[in-house]
């Protein structure tokens, strides 16, 4: 049950199995002094979308702990004004972030190092999963920033650190900053991306750049299934077009015909892939991407010979028993789509 604290002056969230559950900007406030007065480890679970953009927001200075966002989506304004290095998370020595979406605005000023997420890690590896950023990163820093979208600086670390599942979409105002990256800024440590993309807005300088990671050596990552928007001078993943982007071809690639689905994109609405089970699934019939309008479920294959009920296609024909072709089909009243 929450509790009313006297000096905060509001009712405390609610710590469940671990969790403090958090569902206002005073929620927030409170995890931020828990975290700031020491309680480094400590884990978070967002129950609503939070809006810190009214007033600044505190950062967190030193976190270790995991961030829950339940598919819901912080929204900030973060502003520097007397060091480098700015973002909702100073330094972290491994983290855990996951069903997060990041939005708001970090206006970095003159300065460098500037992110939507961490902007040290150091010693342990982080994770993040399924993390979405459409924030807008300002510097009017001339020079190398390592302004990125989700790590500015990343080293010294025993282990992998781990981006899956996760996009950077927001938009890049500095124009005379060099050396950035679309993921990490500057990364010295073992790492692994998978299933990601970067298809921002990009006002910055190529020169130094990476499209996803830049890093002191190109062994250090291993890239798998990652896509980009804007060449710059360092090209990782693949890169793909606007049309691509927004047509649907994206969010086919990013699932990679995975049975759990994690990528969505309501065609002709959202001009990005989105991780929200509310837009539609993207199949591919015919060479065209289109939604799935009803779909329950994805399956790579489906097999009708032991005794399963009866399965029709859209006409209403039933299928005979055996292995189904690639195509959507209703059982049950369900409709589903076999890959």
């Amino acid at each position: 049950m929450e509790k009313m604290n006297a000096s905060f002056g509001f009712l405390l969230p609610e710590k469940k199995d671990g969790y403090y559950e958090v569902n206002s900007v005073a929620h927030w406030a409170y995890f931020t002094k828990q975290v700031n007065g020491g309680e480094s480890t400590a884990k978070v679970r967002l129950t609503a979308d939070i809006d810190l953009s009214a007033t600044e927001m505190t950062p967190l200075n030193l976190f270790s702990g995991e961030i829950d966002g339940q598919g819901h989506t912080l929204t900030y304004y973060l502003k520097a004004t007397d060091r480098d290095g700015y973002s909702p998370i100073l330094e972290t020595r491994g983290i855990s972030v996951h069903d997060l979406k990041l939005a708001g605005t970090v206006d970095g000023g003159g300065y460098r190092k500037i992110t939507s997420l961490i902007t040290n890690n150091k010693e342990k590896p982080f994770v993040l999963e399924r993390v979405y950023s459409s924030v807008t990163l300002k510097s009017s820093y001339s020079g190398d920033s390592s302004i990125s979208g989700f790590c500015a600086d990343n080293r010294d670390v025993t282990g992998t650190c781990v981006i899956r599942d996760c996009a950077f979409v927001g938009k890049v105002e500095a124009p005379n900053a060099a050396n950035t990256g679309g993921l990490v800024g500057w990364n010295k440590s073992p790492l692994e991306v998978q299933n990601t993309m970067v298809a921002t807005i990009y006002e910055a300088s190529p020169v130094n750049s990476s499209t996803l990671v830049r890093q002191s050596s190109s062994e250090l990552t291993k890239f798998t299934n990652c896509y980009y928007l804007v060449p710059v001078a360092t090209l990782q993943g693949t890169a793909l077009t606007e049309e691509q982007f927004e047509s649907g071809e994206a969010a086919y690639l990013l699932q990679a015909e995975r049975p759990t689905q994690v990528w969505y994109q309501t065609i002709g609405e959202d001009k990005r892939p989105v991780l929200d089970p509310t837009h539609g699934v993207v199949i591919k019939e015919d060479g065209k991407y289109l939604n799935a309008t009803g779909v329950e479920m994805v399956q790579d294959e489906a097999d009708r010979t032991k005794g399963i009920d009866a399965i029709y296609d859209l006409t209403g024909r039933k299928m005979p028993a055996g292995r189904l072709p690639r195509g959507l089909y209703i059982e049950k009243g369900r409709k589903y789509y076999v890959r």
